[in-house]
């Protein structure tokens, strides 16, 4: 609901900017993706990890 909330309204499609890779840590993901609505852009942060060959979004924001 956070990120619902955050997002704006839904009649609004947001496009990417740009998209961030880094690799702390062997298994580990994070991203950082940039998004156009508009004149503002917001942030949305994730963090996955890999569990048992699978990707397990552990984090996920929006700023």
């Amino acid at each position: 609901m956070e990120l619902l909330r955050k997002s704006g309204t839904q009649k609004e499609i947001g496009k990417i900017k740009s998209i961030h890779l880094s690799e702390p840590l062997d298994g580990i993901c994070e991203t950082t993706v940039l998004i156009c609505y508009g004149q503002r852009i917001r942030a949305v942060v994730v963090r996955l990890e890999g569990v048992d060959g699978r990707w397990l979004c552990t984090a996920l924001r929006m700023i």
